[in-house]
């Protein structure tokens, strides 16, 4: 007699056991990343028809390891789903991070109640959110017979070389905003310069900002790179 199973109970009993594998030497706040992403599955968009078969996945990326994933149905999107997909996951000493689609209140202050943190990237669609980031990084306009107000911006530099491409990254974090803004459990924000250079010397650059709820004795700015999961022009 055959037995069936579901298999989404199937795939939270294996995330389990690796996330809990992975955890036995890491259990350091912010020591491991968990990553959000969507994508479309190939060859599953009917003729016609703009999408098809759309899965969000939470994984490891240091690991190459799905914890998680859910299918996103039609009529809604990622950020519906993300919650239902966190909620049996084990949080602490986790960071979870994302695009600025998944970059929403009520998803930051879930993982944070589940001691974890999140690490998200800030677009438009965050109303005020961007734009205050981006008055706190505009360069001061020093009067005549005045200094500059003091800051406390930390900024860390990479330089990486390969497949005949040159990147360069800036990233410069500050808690600053964390006195005055809205955003739960607000830590620190950043902005993330990278400039990409191929061999025929054409130069690509890239502006993004981000905000997270680890403080910064747990994440400098080389910290915060390390944890961005997202390569220029993604």
């Amino acid at each position: 007699m055959g037995h069936a199973v579901e298999p989404a109970e199937v795939e939270h009993v294996l995330g389990q056991f690796f996330l809990r594998a992975v955890r036995r030497s890491e259990r350091k706040r912010g020591s491991l990343q968990l990553a959000l992403d969507g994508k479309t599955l190939r060859g599953t968009i009917p003729l016609g028809a703009s999408r098809g078969v759309h899965l969000l996945a939470a994984y490891l990326p240091k690991q190459g390891v799905v914890l998680a994933q859910m299918q996103v149905d039609q009529k809604s999107n990622e950020i519906t789903h993300a919650p239902t997909l966190l909620k049996p996951l084990d949080l602490r000493g986790v960071v979870v991070s994302g695009d600025a689609m998944l970059d929403q209140r009520k998803l930051s202050l879930q993982i944070v109640q589940a001691n974890g943190d999140s690490l998200w990237t800030v677009k438009d669609n965050q109303e005020g959110l961007r734009e205050d980031i981006d008055v706190l990084f505009q360069p001061h306009r020093q009067l005549a017979g005045t200094s500059a107000p003091p800051n406390d911006f930390r900024t860390a530099r990479t330089v990486e070389k390969g497949h005949g491409r040159l990147d360069r990254r800036t990233i410069t974090g500050s808690h600053e905003l964390s006195a005055y803004s809205t955003w739960p459990e607000l830590a620190q924000v950043f902005k993330l310069e990278s400039q990409r250079t191929n061999g025929l010397g054409t130069i690509e650059t890239e502006v993004r900002y981000g905000v997270t709820s680890l403080p910064a004795h747990v994440a400098e700015p080389h910290r915060l790179t390390s944890i961005d999961p997202w390569p220029l022009g993604h």
